[in-house]
């Protein structure tokens, strides 16, 4: 069952840590104002979690009692609500095959906990929040219309430039003509893939 360990109700962001290594992870989210909710690794918690729906980051161990990192990341996956939610998945020992599977299923980042400190790990957790907000608030504004009257200005300026610059143009190209035997344009052969 997902217990809540609220830190401070005004926190900017929630992260739902699941693994061994909870009194670290409370005592580094309590100094950067973080609200930390601890979970353990049983499918209930995943339909707790989509019920609550306040969890910006996930941080996972990847050797879990009953399952692994990799599994419980598929699980969450799953379910709609959650997929979008940033996961950082956490291992004891470097295995370059945890890794690239990890990336192959789409994991936001991957620490090994031995070398890495936990500062390291939630700075990491409020930089993908910070880069979800970002992307949300960008999704929302990126519609542009071009107006009417400015696509009619360069439709009209370009034309009336073309109409100017052709008398010039013009009178190059005949300059070209009478002073070279050879074509205005030039004209080669290509050689290679596709020609």
């Amino acid at each position: 069952m997902v217990s809540n360990k609220s830190l401070k109700k005004n926190a900017t962001m929630t992260i739902l840590y699941i693994g061994k290594s909870t009194e670290i992870f409370k005592q580094k989210a309590k100094e950067k104002d973080i609200t930390l909710i601890t979970a353990k690794n049983n499918i209930e918690d995943i339909q707790q979690l989509k019920k609550s729906g306040n969890i910006d980051v996930i941080i996972c161990d990847n050797n879990l009692q009953n399952s692994s990192g990799l599994f419980l990341f598929e699980q969450i996956q799953k379910e709609p609500s959650l997929s979008n939610i940033p996961f950082i998945l956490i291992s004891e020992k470097y295995n370059s095959k945890t890794f690239a599977d990890a990336l192959k299923k789409g994991i936001n980042d991957s620490f090994v906990f031995s070398l890495s400190e936990v500062n390291r790990i939630i700075e990491r957790a409020q930089s993908l929040y910070k880069l979800q907000v970002v992307d949300r608030n960008t999704k929302d504004n990126l519609s542009y219309k071009l107006p009417l009257s400015k696509r009619i200005f360069d439709i009209v300026f370009a034309t009336s430039a073309l109409i100017c610059i052709s008398p010039i143009m013009l009178i190059i190209m005949l300059a070209i003509r009478l002073e070279s035997t050879g074509k205005v344009y030039y004209i080669a052969k290509r050689f290679g893939r596709k020609t």
